[in-house]
């Protein structure tokens, strides 16, 4: 394991992933609830990488697959390019086509063809975020 990449504990509170949560792994991981010095300039406590790759959006039950485009991506989430006009799925399963990489998302907001997802599978290590 990278030894940059915080380790996120499962069997959190929040049940609705899996007992992951970005804020309850900086406070197992550095002591303590952050600290708004601690802030990326866009408000994020885990900084995401600008990145360009092929995704696909895949329901739970694997009756809908969407094409989208990453954006922005860091080991708690990303930023998608998604179908304006199209009703997705709240949880769902997001392939990293590049990188041969699945993430379980839960979706966190939604702007037109744009949207915010959660992760609640976090990669073990920096590689698997190619």
């Amino acid at each position: 394991m990278h030894p940059s990449v915080p380790v996120y504990p499962r069997g959190g509170n929040d049940s609705r992933h899996g007992g992951f949560t970005p804020n309850a792994a900086l406070q197992a991981t550095e002591g303590g609830p952050p600290h708004n010095q601690n802030m990326t300039d866009d408000n994020r406590y885990i900084p995401r990488r600008r990145v360009l790759k092929g995704a696909k959006i895949i329901s739970t039950d694997g009756s809908m697959v969407v094409d989208c485009v990453i954006r922005n991506l860091s080991v708690a989430g990303a930023k998608l390019d998604v179908p304006a006009t199209l009703a997705l799925p709240h949880e769902f399963t997001l392939l990293d086509v590049q990188a041969d990489r699945r993430y379980i998302a839960t979706m966190a907001w939604r702007r037109g063809d744009q949207m915010g997802v959660e992760f609640s599978d976090p990669p073990e290590d920096e590689d698997d975020e190619r």
